[in-house]
């Protein structure tokens, strides 16, 4: 996923519409989209994880939450996150996948 962020003449700024790019590479569990505009992180897990944790760049755990058993799409409400870029770390026994998100 991508968007643009357009600089005016006068200094003023916008953004262009989120669109998303198909690389080829099946990443099977993610957030989407990775720029989160809205108080909601949410998730599409094709296979069950035990827990989810929302982690800041300085490396402090901001949320850790079960999900053990649950597939599919899971919101997470974040009403309380400041903006700025965080780790998105899902883990089970055999494994953890990670992905870097951005707040705004």
């Amino acid at each position: 996923f991508y968007r643009l962020k357009m600089v005016n003449i006068d200094g003023s700024a916008e953004y262009s519409n989120t669109v998303s790019v198909e690389t080829g590479i099946k990443q099977k569990n993610f957030v989407r989209p990775s720029i989160i505009t809205s108080p909601v992180l949410s998730m599409f897990l094709d296979k069950s994880y035990k827990t989810v944790e929302l982690i800041s760049m300085e490396g402090v755990v901001i949320l850790r939450q079960n999900v053990e058993g649950r597939t599919g799409r899971i919101d997470i409400p974040l009403s309380y996150i400041v903006p700025g870029a965080y780790i998105v770390r899902l883990r089970n026994n055999e494994s953890a996948v990670q992905q870097r998100v951005i707040f705004r």
